[in-house]
């Protein structure tokens, strides 16, 4: 009854490669399809997820397995780019609520509603590991990133969705650390168990 699209904030920018033009291509194509064929649809336009199960291409999964394997975080750039951060489960739980009939033929954006520069996310995490983490940035730009807002571009508009409640950024970062540590964990007893055969 209603095609349901993930797209992401990325439709906003003229940053992000391939993955951004694939996305507004999509876009259109579903507009147009709804014009034609009267099928509905629900746009979610995602911003930064980051939760248990991510895998490494993921920002913040990326640079706790760092703080996990090496003690030290690298990031390109310096930090200063803004972000809102939204946990897995909020985003689930926004992308069940987008199937409500208020949001048929809507654009909707699913991102966390607290601001923070990736430079407190990284000292945040280093507190979280009792300080015992380096961190380094590096001298050159991080590519196909924006770095306060990707607004400069104009797709359809949409409209903010948040959830009544809500993972705090602090207890989510808790939740991956710990959901990576158990991955790692598991994969070690793996690797074992294979050498003793």
């Amino acid at each position: 009854k209603r095609f349901m699209f993930a797209s992401t904030i990325y439709v906003y920018s003229e940053l992000g490669s391939f993955y951004r033009v694939s996305k507004q291509a999509c876009e259109k194509i579903i507009e147009e399809y709804q014009r034609e064929f009267d099928l509905d649809y629900s746009i979610l336009r995602y911003g930064s997820l980051y939760g248990p199960r991510a895998n490494e291409f993921n920002f913040i999964a990326n640079v706790i397995l760092q703080a996990l394997k090496n003690k030290k975080i690298v990031r390109r750039g310096n930090g200063e780019e803004v972000r809102e951060y939204i946990n897995v489960e909020d985003a689930a739980r926004l992308s069940v609520d987008a199937i409500n009939d208020k949001f048929k033929n809507k654009h909707l954006i699913i991102t966390g509603h607290q601001q923070i520069r990736v430079k407190d996310l990284l000292i945040m995490i280093k507190e979280i590991f009792g300080g015992d983490i380096e961190i380094e940035f590096g001298q050159e730009e991080e590519l196909h990133h924006y770095e306060i807002t990707p607004y400069n571009y104009k797709p359809q508009v949409a409209k903010k969705i948040i959830p009544d409640s809500y993972y705090d950024l602090g207890q989510g970062l808790m939740d991956q650390i710990y959901d990576l540590e158990m991955r790692m964990e598991m994969e070690n007893s793996a690797k074992k168990v294979s050498l003793r055969k």
